[in-house]
């Protein structure tokens, strides 16, 4: 699981990555 803090240290790539990570993992909020 990732934190919200964790996924704001992302770069703003991985964090798209990340949106669709969180989509498949049921994690949809902002």
């Amino acid at each position: 699981n990732i934190s919200q803090e964790d996924f704001d240290k992302l770069p703003r790539i991985q964090r798209l990555k990340g949106n669709r990570w969180r989509q498949e993992h049921g994690l949809n909020r902002m």
